[in-house]
């Protein structure tokens, strides 16, 4: 089969972008993962500084392609919904011993509790702290009723809570705003090794410059 030099050329751009993306971003490790019910959660605070805007060029309605967020690769990871959070919420407040009109939802909701430590025991980090106390603040996929855009929060000992805020305020990166991002386990999606890709760009090179070899002297590739 012959191999042309527009394939080759081809197959050298889409090595060295795809070496690029991942060279260039880095993997959500397990330290800045929180697992709860078998589903693995990232971090809120690694997201802060995004705009609701950017959050959504790289997972337009919740499903996150190749790209990075504040230089972490996205890939196989899920930006979670107004439901699928108060779902998350509803969790640790059960394990509390609520149940019934005291879990959040359908749709912006919010709860106020009467133990402390709400923040403590979910294990995730706090994005602000403020005179009320320490709170994990970001932004869900859904967009709400009038092109209004969904928060949602927890606070340490008194609040959680999914709510609604005004569509301008998602084209501003805020200190204390991150995102709620997960992955199920089973659907992870591994990437390709980087010293396979450095192979994989060698025997590119090495079949391009035999091709063009053999055009330059085509009695000798006989």
């Amino acid at each position: 089969m012959k191999i042309t030099r527009r394939f080759v050329a081809a197959v050298q751009v889409y090595v060295c972008t795809l070496f690029s993306s991942i060279a260039g971003a880095m993997p959500i490790g397990s330290d800045d993962i929180v697992v709860v019910d078998g589903r693995e959660w990232a971090q809120v605070d690694l997201f802060t500084n995004l705009s609701w805007f950017s959050m959504n060029q790289v997972c337009p309605g919740g499903s996150c392609g190749d790209g990075a967020l504040n230089g972490y690769e996205m890939t196989g990871w899920r930006w979670s919904s107004l439901e699928e959070t108060n779902a998350l919420f509803n969790y640790y407040l059960t394990e509390q011993g609520y149940s019934g009109e005291d879990l959040l939802g359908p749709g912006a909701d919010s709860f106020s509790v009467d133990f402390p430590g709400l923040l403590g025991d979910t294990g995730f980090r706090a994005t602000d702290v403020q005179f009320f106390g320490a709170g994990t603040f970001g932004w869900t996929s859904t967009l709400g009723w009038g092109g209004y855009t969904n928060a949602a929060r927890v606070v340490l000992g008194s609040t959680v809570q999914t709510r609604q805020e005004g569509a301008s305020s998602a084209f501003n990166p805020l200190s204390s705003r991150g995102g709620w991002f997960y992955r199920d386990s089973s659907a992870e999606v591994p990437l390709v090794p980087t010293p396979l890709l450095i192979l994989a760009g060698l025997a590119m090179l090495s079949l391009s410059t035999r091709q063009q070899a053999a055009n330059l002297h085509p009695m000798s590739a006989r």
